[in-house]
């Protein structure tokens, strides 16, 4: 199994658990030792992952991204587009870790 299918299988099943869709500390550790040769690296490997929850009509631009939080856990974000009318109305890849990590406290 690729890293990308292993990673959204893990990250799916925390999400169906009512977590946040994100790698808990001890898939990120195995999955770095497995796919990558640090957690850096397997972070850069996950952003396509994270870029296939892109929806962007307006400026048709896919960003995705993962971001570490304190326990180690990684969590995914994608820029949101919510209003094809305006930009305002979006969410960057960058914001959405971030509120997933304060949301759920870092669990």
């Amino acid at each position: 199994m690729e890293i990308a299918e292993r990673a959204q299988r893990i990250a799916t099943e925390s999400l169906a658990h009512g977590g946040a869709f994100r790698l808990p500390p001890a898939a990120v550790v195995d999955l770095a030792l497995e796919f990558a040769s640090s957690v850096e690296k397997l972070m850069i490997a996950l952003i396509p992952l994270a870029r296939q929850a892109a929806r962007p009509p307006l400026s048709r631009f896919d960003v995705g991204a993962v971001a570490q939080g304190t326990s180690g856990a990684l969590y995914f974000g994608a820029n949101l587009e919510l209003d094809v009318s305006s930009l305002a109305q979006t969410i960057h890849a960058d914001r959405v870790p971030g509120t997933a990590y304060s949301s759920r406290c870092n669990r």
